[in-house]
């Protein structure tokens, strides 16, 4: 095989995952993964069954791997978001409203929720979800701790726990999304929150970490 057949080989293989991802999320969304079937998703993707095989032998392989890839998705929109954000008036606030609006994408809460009831009784998708979700929360704490000290709280580590607190109660409102509630109730919900916190903040930046 020459080094030009080499490349046009990754760069199939390349295009083969990156279907194979997408279809998988999108069928996730569509119909859970109890019903995402290995051969619907090749189906979707427009690829054969061998061909999906051969990148991700197993059905779990699949949900790993675009658990993954939603999640690096939304890794990156975080970042960039983030360098609009050092100049709000109150950066954590925007943080918060950020996080909110990634966690609202159908195709990464779809993946995320279906992967975490998943992960329950499998041990290797449990490992994984762990390390991604130990991942997310490592730079939610990071982030939030510079913006903290933007803003002037006066204990910017207290913030961030402010912060991944915020993020369970969302992670809640999503998940409770196809059930029951209204997106009018949820924005409420969410207005709540963030003026729980902005409110916490203040206190304690009034006390001083040394006080409490």
């Amino acid at each position: 095989m020459t080094d030009v057949d080499e490349r046009t080989e990754q760069a199939r293989s390349l295009q083969t995952k990156a279907k194979l991802l997408a279809a998988t999320l999108s069928t996730i969304h569509d119909v859970g993964w109890a019903s995402a079937s290995s051969a619907r998703i090749a189906d979707a993707a427009g690829v054969s069954r061998g061909a999906q095989t051969h990148h991700y032998p197993t059905k779990t392989d699949l949900l790993i791997a675009a658990m993954e890839e939603a999640n690096r998705r939304q890794d990156e929109r975080v970042r960039k978001g983030l360098t609009n954000l050092v100049d709000a008036e109150d950066p954590v606030e925007a943080y918060l409203r950020l996080i909110w609006d990634t966690l609202r994408d159908p195709s990464y809460s779809a993946s995320w929720i279906e992967a975490v009831v998943a992960a329950r009784t499998d041990h290797d998708l449990r490992t994984t979800v762990a390390r991604i979700d130990a991942h997310i929360f490592e730079l939610i704490g990071d982030a939030t701790a510079t913006l903290a000290h933007r803003a002037g709280d006066a204990d910017p580590e207290r913030t961030a726990d402010l912060v991944r607190l915020a993020v369970y109660a969302m992670r809640g409102m999503v998940l409770e999304r196809p059930i029951r509630g209204t997106e009018a109730e949820r924005e409420r919900l969410l207005e709540t929150l963030i003026e729980t916190i902005t409110r916490e903040r203040s206190a304690t930046s009034s006390v001083g970490p040394e006080q409490r």
